[in-house]
């Protein structure tokens, strides 16, 4: 059968393989029969400091079954597989998980990480983010709170940097799976990175969901993705094919500096998205604006939502339902080329897109 393509010319940012070993936590030495059993058990896993945090499987046994466990009830997002970690404990407690990638990063590129959370039912609370703790070596810590740079680099030394993961909101969704990601620049000695909350429980923004006793809150995670930055020159929509779904694309929209303003040129290349959104009324739309660093970061993650939202204006306008669009300003925290030159500030004016159901 014969494809038809709508091709659109303009410049179009891309990320490529995942650099994370096993990113789902699928490849296992033994079907866990209990909570605590990630450690020694998911094969280039492991944890950076005393916590016990989970494994669950569809192979598991009771408390670490899926879908149903010991913390609630939750389907796999990718695979049969998924992870589990205290984010917050009120008595300051914290678990991590530790990841191995493929090989160290490039230094001065660009990289995109992303995972996938899930709020258990037994939490108290919903917190705002997690943090991506980068280090030369792996780390081995015997305490069991929070960790911090200074902590880990007197321990274990090396280059050590944590990068802020969020989406904007409380991640407080039981029912479903939300995505959190964020870009950074590497410094070429990134080899291990760990998951988790690294803020003191004074720190941590948290959301009151429910009032039970042990006020925590506890997150499934599956799917953590490392890709690297690339730029394409043709940006190509199948016109009768599903972009991917839960996938992030930047959208083709610049933006003059100190301004929100949509141009007629960039109305124009809207009308693709627009065309696939009208055919698959049931797929949900996410804009996250970015900007460059001129200017104070208050102002810079306003005017980054004045951007997303003039974007979801438009899409409105042409009749795109605004309860299928979800809106979020990041400012300058999430650059994606260097900041020191005009084409990257140029660049780093920009809404990305996810498309989920």
């Amino acid at each position: 059968m014969t494809k038809n393509y709508l091709l659109a010319f303009f410049p179009f940012i891309c990320f490529g393989q995942n650099l994370v070993s096993n990113p789902d936590f699928e490849n296992v030495k033994f079907c866990p029969k209990g909570i605590g059993q990630l450690k020694d058990n998911v094969v280039d896993w492991s944890l950076p400091n005393s916590g016990t945090s989970d494994v669950f499987s569809e192979c598991g046994k009771g408390e670490a079954l899926v879908p149903k466990n010991v913390f609630g009830f939750q389907e796999a997002k990718s695979g049969a597989n998924y992870a589990g970690i205290y984010a917050y404990v009120s008595v300051g407690a914290r678990e991590y998980i530790q990841g191995k990638l493929e090989h160290s990063l490039e230094a001065d590129k660009i990289y995109k990480i992303s995972f996938w959370v899930s709020l258990s039912e037994i939490s108290d609370y919903a917190v705002d983010g997690f943090g991506f703790l980068f280090s030369e070596n792996e780390i081995k810590l015997k305490s069991g709170g929070v960790l911090s740079p200074s902590e880990v680099k007197k321990a274990n030394p090396g280059f050590v940097q944590i990068v802020a993961v969020g989406n904007g909101a409380f991640l407080s969704d039981k029912s479903n799976w939300t995505l959190v990601e964020a870009t950074f620049k590497a410094s070429g000695r990134e080899r291990f990175f760990s998951i988790g909350n690294f803020r003191t429980n004074t720190e941590t923004t948290k959301k009151l969901i429910q009032k039970q006793t042990d006020l925590t809150s506890y997150y499934y995670i599956d799917l953590v993705e490392i890709t690297a930055f690339t730029e394409d020159t043709a940006f190509e929509i199948p016109s009768k094919e599903k972009l991917e779904i839960d996938k992030s694309y930047t959208l083709p929209v610049s933006f003059e500096f100190d301004s929100a303003k949509i141009t007629p040129e960039a109305e124009s290349k809207l009308e693709e998205i627009i065309a696939y959104l009208e055919s698959h009324p049931d797929i949900k739309l996410r804009l996250s604006g970015h900007t460059d660093n001129v200017g104070s970061e208050d102002y810079n993650r306003k005017i980054s939502l004045k951007r997303v939202q003039s974007v979801a204006h438009y899409l409105v306008s042409k009749n795109v339902e605004s309860q299928r669009i979800q809106t979020f300003g990041f400012g300058e925290s999430q650059p994606i080329d260097d900041n020191a030159t005009d084409v990257g500030r140029a660049k780093n004016r920009r809404v990305e897109f996810v498309l989920f159901q």
